[in-house]
């Protein structure tokens, strides 16, 4: 289960190598759990699962499977998150609309107002 900003890329890609390219689901993001990608392919023939999936879809797709995540320093954490943010609120390859509120609103923060911030939208 990946949480942001943690190294979960690096680490599921070295798990991944130990596994055959169709042995590893391509579905990375919750989203992508739909009835229609599930119809399209047997999820019972992966071995390796990756991504930012909700324990609420683990269970209910791969109850069996067995979970690990990176953690990190929490503020090492944050402040990665917050560069992370203000990187894509910046780039000029992502459409105005497909930028997020949050990223958004972080490029106009310092660090020391993001970290104080109590804004919850």
């Amino acid at each position: 289960m990946h949480i942001h900003k943690t190294a979960g890329t690096s680490a599921t890609n070295s798990f991944a190598h130990g596994f055959r390219d169709n042995e590893v689901c391509p579905l990375n993001f919750e989203y992508q759990f739909t009835r229609e990608n599930l119809i399209n392919m047997n999820i019972n023939n992966f071995l390796f699962f990756r991504g930012h999936i909700s324990l609420r879809t683990k269970n209910k797709y791969f109850k069996d499977a067995f979970i690990f995540s990176c953690i990190r320093e929490p503020i090492e954490r944050l402040q990665s998150l917050y560069l992370h943010l203000k990187k894509q609120a910046s780039n000029k390859a992502i459409s105005p609309n497909k930028k997020s509120i949050t990223s958004l609103k972080i490029s106009k923060l310092t660090f020391e107002e993001f970290i104080l911030s109590n804004d919850t939208n």
